[in-house]
Formats: C-alpha cells, structure tokens, sequence
C-alpha cells in the first residue's frame, strides 16, 4: 500500500501528544490525546483507511489473517510501515483481546515509533526517512 499526504510531503505520526480539550491539537499527523491515552485524528493522512485496509486481509471466516497474505506494508515518502502478520495476530490477541482498532493497528506502529514497543514482539516495524530535498 502506497499513500502520501495531500501536499506530497509523506505520512508521518505526531511526536506530540494532546493534553486535551481547549489546547490547540497538534498538526502534523495522529496522535495519542494525554487524558485518555487513544489514537486521535486519524484521519490524518488517511491512516484510518490503512487500518481498514489491513482489516480486510482477515479471513471473513475467522480473526486469522488470510494464509495468503504474510506481510502488509505501508509505504510513504516519509516511513515505511511492515506489518508481520502472523505475529502482529499473536500480539494483538494477547493486548487487544483480538480487536483489530485504530489503537491496535495505528496506535502499536506510533507506539513502535516512539520506541514504547518492541518492534519484534508487536511483528512491527516502523522505518522513518528523512525529508530530501
């Protein structure tokens, strides 16, 4: 899956996080809101369509990723996201109680950028490029 932001400059995450209500959101990507610890504006960057996406490699028959699917990859001008599926099941299962989410799918690749899990136990991996010019 290729996808880049409107003014070409790539999808990112925020590396701020929301205080909450009557503080000025931060501009630049998803984030995590500081009361409630959820993934926020995830529309920007339509990463909520990316999470549906990867919802859609499950088989309709069970909460298994299709056999014919191993990887799901997210590639941007500014990051590359690499969902191992097989393992990004066995962790979802075991912290998300088997719901793929916003926060299960979205929130575990910012929470691997931001270096708060383990890229190997989560089975993702998140590559951040910088800006060329």
């Amino acid at each position: 899956l290729y996808w880049e932001a409107a003014d070409f400059e790539g999808v990112r995450f925020s590396r701020t996080e929301w205080p909450g209500r009557g503080t000025p959101k931060p501009r630049d990507g998803p984030f995590f809101c500081g009361c409630c610890k959820g993934v926020v504006d995830t529309f920007k960057f339509r990463v909520d369509n990316m999470q549906s996406t990867l919802r859609m490699c499950l088989d309709p028959g069970s909460s298994h990723f299709r056999d014919e699917v191993e990887d799901f990859v997210c590639l941007s001008p500014w990051m590359c996201i690499e969902y191992r599926l097989r393992q990004f099941h066995r962790y979802v299962v075991q912290r998300h109680h088997g719901a793929f989410t916003e926060d299960a799918v979205i929130g575990t690749a910012m929470r691997v950028s931001r270096g708060e899990v383990d890229a190997e136990v989560a089975g993702v991996k998140v590559t951040e490029w910088t800006q060329h010019d």
